[in-house]
């Protein structure tokens, strides 16, 4: 399970504690306790360490989720270890079975003073006005004792009367007297409120002392003496001081400072109160890196990004031998293999934490052995270490967080200096968005280098776009800005598969770096290319946005890379470039292959445009515009929540009705780049056409990752458009995808939607089907791996919002399929059902086709130029490798007799078992299994789509 299934787990065991009652036995409480906590009640000083059991009625140990009931009560680790925080109180430990959420159990912890202090007594409210005869409550709190009973008084003679439960009653002449709470158990200690006594109409705020954190709220009460008309008018003082509703509740601004809230009463405006609520920035810990692969007995850094505090943190190693920590954050991974959790506790709150995933596995080599010699490369995407963990935090206030207003300048503002910031300094730069809703009406750019947006989750932190086309771009906007100083230059020899060099002369070669990032292509081959009409996102016959001209003979160049130089080499007459990584395709002189620059880093001195690099999206959620890229490397977008759906609640009014139209996500020239962690779904009309696709892998992108994501209901759901080599499209859950037709399947991981995408990785994926169409051109050198592709969609719908459900599928199901002309795809290790189970059709071919109402587990060779009834010349399935699959109509693994090897590789990219799968299995995919239970385990991003799906 991953965090966010643990908390929404903690979130419902907290729930039926709460309210007392079991779902299970209709309110009925069990007639005995199943679950305790030992010891029941304890006492700690205040940062104590306390390791707490749970047992069950046998006294036989019972996996629990551990949590504290009160919000700074301390912090509990997975091992059942309770640090208490450094404020004395009482709280409560909490104990939820896994197995039984409704097994629940708790216990008392009593924190105090290492040295208890003297007993000393508060009075809330320690002020108050009321009319002369009216009555108030007041309320003692003792502290530092075990009696905290109090004697009231009233110190003044004549100053009214105060009962044993410390209600007071007024006299009737108006002043200003005093109230007096004594304690009982030491009657040295006490404390006064001053009450102020007035003739006619009283109002009294309270609670009188409050603090929040940006966007916080607090429900304020204010009590009417004096008049029958008790009801009051709210209102906040300062201009942009917060906002308070009809029944008290304050919700403080995104800016540090006091703010007065006020109370008048209705019966008489001239009588009112006021408190001050002082509003402070959140603090907020967050490990970096989250995730985290180590082997046995090594050792790594880890950083902690606290934003409002100064105080620092105090690491921890959350299981008992999970390893050590130092105060510097470096980790010490144990010798023994396992999944482990680091925690930095802020100094300042306890109460406030971060974590990471650590999980230490001994590397295994990457074994390309099993595939054919032709279909091999080199699989390495995405950002080289990982999303960069070494920023600079800035908090970012003045906002308007109830999703009104325009906070666009704002945030934008804010994101250009910390571009500058990054110039200066060389250290990726962090605005944090607060919690709440902020609505735009212009699209936020990350048009610099160095620069990322996070907010505090999706759950949190929402962007609501009120204006047209895209809400978010990491890069910049480059339409017709290609020029003669961007290239091409054509290579002076050919650039071979695998290889990782490409010459120029030394003429052009003077016009690249070291470090620049290009694109190498060549005039489409038709012995291989099949175009069709894509002539889509590709190089045109004038600069736009896709590129500079056509040059050569001016054919369509539909092969094609990102590459990023470096090493240069100077000769006599020709420059030797060195890549970052091999090849996967051949460039040749005789197809005329050229360079040219697309997300190099310019200076303005080389370019009019710069690419953008390390720069990205975090932790929110945002609709009513897609999010794309532009020239981009080493980018990302990780743990958001893209919502299609024009139908979800969002706080505020909007002239656009939400949702997105078009590629709710686009990859747009983007090397190296990532896509993790994040929930894509919906769009605003579910149909064919390209206005309902959720992740676009378009237009050059290659390198790059695309990893445990959630991607549903939409079109065509995960979607290569003109991509380049090396993408990695592995671990996401991917399902329903649909056209407006009432029953007609689309794909859901579709690798090519024009010409001519190739040599990507999809690997261990669940998806509805596994595929490459030929609507517009044909594709090649993809390969499928360890995927669990069900045949058929989960929960379809279709049309405009609220859109049409309830109709299965019953058109083109297929659980794989190349259609017509696509070149060498490769199936390995794959579980494939069919949507009429064992009852299902095996293969659909160029023979025996269209057969489109059959429910397949392949098809083959169909879908030529559009046409789901056209067949190809039986190219697609003579180039068709499969190897070590298990389909649900043979009921069996079907193996290539031509291939001795049984032993599928765990991973064709991974070296050791990604840290985002916790404590889950991994591989969770073995066709080779006897055993069905075992075939198909669990998909970290499937359990949080069924978390997240439960919760809403």
């Amino acid at each position: 399970m991953d965090r966010r299934g643990l908390g929404a787990l903690a979130a419902f065991a907290f729930l039926l504690l709460a309210c007392g009652e079991d779902p299970q036995t209709n309110g009925k409480q069990p007639a005995k306790a199943v679950l305790s906590i030992e010891p029941a009640a304890v006492r700690l000083a205040a940062g104590a360490v306390h390791l707490f059991r749970a047992v069950s009625a046998d006294d036989a140990p019972v996996e629990v989720l551990w949590s504290v009931g009160e919000p700074n009560g301390g912090t509990i680790g997975a091992d059942g270890r309770y640090i208490a925080p450094a404020a004395p109180g009482r709280f409560t430990v909490l104990a939820t079975s896994l197995e039984d959420p409704t097994l629940r159990a708790t216990a008392e912890v009593t924190v105090q003073e290492e040295e208890p202090g003297p007993v000393q007594v508060s009075i809330e409210p320690s002020s108050a006005r009321v009319s002369v005869g009216a009555s108030l409550a007041f309320e003692a709190t003792v502290t530092n004792t075990d009696d905290t009973s109090v004697e009231w008084s009233v110190v003044e003679s004549g100053g009214g009367s105060i009962d044993d439960a410390g209600r007071y009653t007024a006299p009737t002449a108006s002043g200003t007297y005093s109230v007096r709470a004594t304690s009982v158990a030491d009657p040295s200690a006490s404390a006064e409120a001053q009450v102020e006594v007035v003739e006619g109409v009283a109002v009294t705020i309270s609670p009188r002392n409050v603090t929040l954190e940006f966007a916080g709220s607090n429900r304020f009460t204010a009590a009417v003496t004096g008049a029958e008309n008790t009801e009051v008018t709210w209102s906040v003082e300062e201009e942009g001081g917060g906002t308070i509703g009809d029944d008290g509740t304050y919700t403080a601004p995104s800016v540090e400072g006091s703010y007065t809230v006020v109370a008048t009463s209705v019966a008489d405006p001239s009588r009112s109160d006021s408190v001050t609520v002082a509003v402070r920035e959140p603090i907020v810990v967050r490990v970096e890196p989250r995730e985290a692969q180590l082997a046995p007995g090594a050792s790594f850094a880890f950083e902690a990004i606290v934003t409002g505090s100064d105080e620092g943190v105090t690491w921890s190693v959350v299981e008992p031998a999970g390893g050590t920590i130092d105060a510097n954050g470096t980790y010490a991974a144990p010798e023994t293999e396992g999944t482990y959790r680091i925690r930095a506790t802020s100094n300042e709150d306890e109460s406030k934490s971060g974590t990471a995933t650590v999980v230490v596995a001994a590397p295994n080599p990457i074994d390309m052995e099993i595939l054919p010699a032709d279909r091999r490369t080199t699989w390495n995407p995405g950002i080289p270490g990982g999303i960069p963990h070494s920023r600079q935090v800035h908090a970012l206030g003045g906002l308007t967080a109830d999703g009104t207003g325009d906070n666009a300048d704002a945030i934008q503002q804010a994101l250009e200096a910390a571009g500058a910031a990054y110039v200066q300094t060389g250290v990726v730069q962090e605005v944090v968005l607060p919690a709440g809703t902020f609505r735009f009406t212009r699209t936020i750019a990350l048009n610099r280098s160095g620069v990322v947006l996070r907010g505090q989750g999706m759950d949190q932190t929402r962007l609501r776009y009120d204006g047209s086309g895209a809400a978010l771009r990491i890069g910049r906007s480059q339409w017709g800005a290609f020029n003669s100083a961007d290239g091409p230059w054509s290579l002076a020899q050919d650039a071979v598969k695998g290889s990782r060099r490409f010459v120029l002369s030394n003429d052009d070669g003077n016009n690249i770096e070291v470090g620049d990032v290009l694109v190498i292509d060549e005039e489409d081959d038709t012995s291989f290319v099949r175009i069709g009409d894509a002539r889509y996102e590709k190089r045109q016959t004038n600069a736009d946005t896709h590129g500079p001209a056509l040059r050569g003979s001016g054919l369509w160049r539909s092969v094609t890379s990102m590459v990023q130089v470096t090493e240069k080499s100077v000769g006599a007459d020709e420059t030797t470039f060195t890549l970052a990584e091999p090849l996967h395709m051949s460039f040749r002189t005789g197809q005329h292959a050229q360079v040219w620059h697309i997300a190099t880093e310019y200076s303005s001195a080389r370019s009019a445009f710069e690419g953008v690099h390390y720069a990205g999206f975090e932790d929110f959620y945002v609709t009513g515009g897609t999010v794309t890229t532009n020239n981009v490397a080493f980018c990302w977008l990780d743990g958001l929540e893209v919502d299609g759906n024009p139908g979800t609640a969002n706080v505020g009014t909007y002239s656009n009705e939400g949702g997105i139209t078009g590629r709710s996500v686009n990859l747009f020239h983007a090397y190296r780049c990532e896509i993790r962690d994040s929930y894509i779904h919906h769009s605003r009309n579910i149909a064919q056409g390209g206005g309902a696709y959720l992740l676009s892998v378009s237009s050059y992108t290659s390198e790059s990752l695309i990893e445990n994501n959630i991607v549903v209901y939409g079109n065509k759901l995960i979607v290569g458009n003109m991509m380049g080599g090396g993408n990695v499209i592995a671990y996401n859950y991917v399902d329903n995808a649909r056209t407006n037709h009432a029953s007609w399947q689309e794909g859901a991981i579709d690798l090519n939607h024009q010409s001519f995408t190739h040599s990507a990785l999809v690997e261990g994926n669940w998806a509805t089907n596994i595929t490459s169409d030929t609507t517009h051109g044909n594709a090649g050198w993809h390969v499928f791996h360890r995927n669990y592709a069900t045949g058929q969609n989960s929960d379809p719908i279709y049309g405009a919002h609220p859109y049409t459900s309830g109709s299965p599928d019953g058109q083109y199901r297929r659980a794989a399929g190349t259609d017509g002309y696509h070149r060498e795809a490769t199936y390995v290790g794959n579980v494939l059902l069919a949507g009429g189970g064992s009852n299902g059709t095996y293969e659909v071919n160029h023979q025996n086709g269209p057969m489109t109402s059959a429910a397949a587990v392949w098809r083959i060779g169909w879908g030529v130029d559009g046409g789901g009834s056209n067949a190809d010349d039986g190219t697609a399935l003579a180039l068709l490798y499969r190897h070590g699959n298990w389909d649900a109509v043979n009921g069996a693994v079907q193996w290539d007799a031509t291939n001795d090897i049984r032993e599928i590789p765990d991973s064709l990219y991974l070296r050791a078992k990604p840290a985002f799968f916790g404590d889950a299995e991994w591989p969770w995919i073995d066709p080779a299994t006897s055993a069905a239970g075992d075939r198909v385990k669990i998909l970290p991003a499937k359990a949080r789509f069924d978390a997240i799906r439960a919760a809403r």
